[in-house]
């Protein structure tokens, strides 16, 4: 029998149910990759060691798509995994997938053309269909079908590989069915496609651009976050939780001192595209699994409102903000600088003035227009929403639950 003491450890708490700090992680994985993409280095501060840090650091922002991966692998198979022998199984995840990314996405996709034609840019219709059927991350080169220098499309390339994920894990966890055969299934393939990863690279069969954006080379934060879905529902989940801040801590001090040795680094660079990507998913996973602990440091600094804000529009701010960077980032930054006469301030209150401007549209859009069609997900319900724990776990915890004999 397992004592309370044990059983409180597996309890359901961090599983089954809607977590806030989980909205903080994708908050946190949104500011990251907003950082990258709309903040500009000014030249003026390169000389400084901390400046240089600092602009280093955020080049490499680009890491926070890898922590959206590794967040959508944990949350997905745990649904998958919570739902597996409900009826309707596949027709109910679809669906709910489909109206949570489809209605904005092609909303989005179909502005951009209109815009475009609006404006006299020419309409490349062959470039379009890989837009349409989320396959853009396949080009070396993201497939523009509007000649309008901003109306960039190249963000979409995590997106589709995604939903390409989405498509195929189910059947494969509904095959293994068991949570040991996906957590194992989830681990070996990770390993199989980083070594395909690292073959194709060494034999130069496939530049360094696809290996980041193709799905089979760049699949590690999606399994290897399944994977931890998988060992937080079995007795390994009291040293998830307890080893998790070492993980994260491991893995910012192997990226740290790399990032300061190479003053930054790319999805290009030889390490990063090889074992590298491995590195950011297991770093990844153990924010996530710290995340998880209640109390924590962790725990609570994800669960503040500013942070679940920005996990909530995460997905609309994502889509958005190349539109907005030339129209209003730009001008920003140099109206702020000549009123500031400091490049420091114009780059972070331009930034802060478009992260503004893209929270407002965002929630917009999430009131008005996706969260209607949110409510659509109660045609396809997913089942009790309860995690599956190992057996005697469970019969542990219900035990406790029992009030003793008089």
């Amino acid at each position: 029998m397992i004592s309370a003491a044990t059983a409180t450890r597996f309890d359901e708490s961090t599983t089954g149910k809607h977590l806030p700090a989980l909205d903080g992680v994708r908050g946190l994985a949104l500011l990251i990759v907003m950082a990258r993409h709309l903040l500009s280095r000014p030249h003026a501060s390169d000389s400084a060691f901390a400046s240089r840090l600092v602009y280093d650091a955020i080049d490499t922002g680009w890491i926070g798509v890898d922590l959206f991966f590794a967040l959508s692998g944990f949350l997905i198979t745990g649904i998958l995994f919570d739902t597996l022998g409900t009826p309707r199984f596949f027709r109910n995840f679809y669906a709910r997938r489909a109206l949570r990314i489809l209605p904005l996405y092609y909303l989005f996709v179909g502005a951009l053309l209109l815009i475009g034609v609006a404006q006299g840019y020419p309409w490349f219709g062959g470039r379009l269909l890989p837009v349409l059927a989320h396959v853009s991350n396949w080009w070396r080169q993201p497939p523009e079908f509007i000649g309008a220098p901003w109306l960039f499309l190249g963000h979409l390339w995590s997106l589709n590989m995604e939903e390409q994920f989405y498509f195929v894990w189910p059947v494969v966890v509904f095959l293994l069915r068991s949570r040991l055969r996906i957590l194992w299934g989830a681990v070996g393939l990770c390993v199989g496609f980083t070594a395909f990863r690292t073959a194709v690279q060494l034999i130069g069969f496939v530049h360094s651009v696809n290996v980041y954006t193709w799905t089979p080379t760049h699949l590690d934060g999606l399994l290897l976050g399944s994977a931890l879905a998988m060992l937080i529902r079995g007795p390994e989940r009291a040293a998830v939780l307890r080893w998790s801040p070492a993980v994260l801590g491991a893995g910012v001090a192997v990226l740290g001192g790399y990032l300061v040795r190479s003053h930054g680094f790319s999805p290009n660079d030889p390490w990063i595209s090889t074992a590298g990507y491995t590195v950011l998913a297991v770093t990844a996973c153990g924010l996530i699994g710290w995340s998880l602990e209640r109390g924590s440091v962790c725990e609570r600094v994800l669960r503040w409102p500013v942070m679940r804000m920005f996990g909530q529009y995460s997905y609309g701010i994502y889509l958005l903000h190349p539109l907005l960077r030339g129209p209003v980032l730009e001008p920003a930054y140099l109206q702020i600088q000549r009123t500031t006469h400091s490049s420091g301030l114009a780059f972070v209150g331009s930034y802060v003035w478009l992260l503004g401007i893209l929270v407002g549209i965002a929630a917009a859009s999430f009131r008005w227009f996706e969260n209607p069609i949110l409510r659509l997900k109660r045609y396809f319900p997913s089942g009790g929403g309860r995690p599956k724990l190992r057996r005697d776990v469970a019969e542990a915890n219900a035990e406790l639950a029992t009030p003793p004999a008089a």
